[in-house]
């Protein structure tokens, strides 16, 4: 075993450290925020109070009796 330790340090060092210190903070941040159910809540409640108000879509011009592409071709001047 004390011969691999030569090779056994600078791979340690230099690949399993910087994958430890990329792959921690992810899970960290993944189990304290994505996964916490009053995190997603909180997020589901501002999301939803940041959105514009239910808006009702308004009837088609019943005077005419045409339909909206009709009246659109009727209102365009060709000359």
């Amino acid at each position: 075993a004390w011969r691999r330790l030569p090779y056994l340090i600078p791979m340690v060092l230099f690949v399993d450290l910087p994958i430890a210190i990329l792959f921690f903070p992810t899970h960290l941040i993944e189990g304290l925020f994505l996964r916490n159910p009053l995190i997603l809540a909180v997020y589901n409640l501002c999301r939803r109070a940041s959105q514009l108000p239910y808006h009702v879509p308004t009837l088609p011009d019943t005077e005419s009796g045409l339909h909206a592409r009709e009246r659109s071709r009727a209102n365009t001047n060709d000359g």
